[in-house]
């Protein structure tokens, strides 16, 4: 499955924060091979951060979520995930199903 991440607050400024998150997690989840990507919306001040991961468990989205909160505190964030990458519906990464 694919997941979409939408960070919308994070204690940290969102261009900086985007790249600690792709240095501390982009071998776990191959970025090198474009299946993870991190970027900051807007003009990388103010907005959101958006994480998408191809091809990884729910679990492993909601791991990545407790990461990013030890790193920077709490966080506001939704997900959503795709089979295809194109069509993209709201998840709960807390839910067991």
């Amino acid at each position: 499955m694919n997941y979409k991440l939408t960070i919308t607050k994070i204690d940290a400024p969102l261009s900086d924060a985007a790249k600690e998150i792709l240095s501390e997690h982009g071998d776990n989840f191959d970025a090198a091979l474009g299946d993870f990507t991190v970027e900051p919306g807007d003009d990388g001040l103010y907005g959101s951060i958006v994480i998408i991961a191809k091809n990884v468990a729910k679990g492993d989205m909601a791991m990545l979520v407790g990461d990013i909160e030890s790193m920077y505190g709490g966080i506001d964030y939704y997900a959503s995930s795709s089979s295809d990458g194109k069509q993209w519906w709201s998840t709960d990464l807390e839910d067991d199903e």
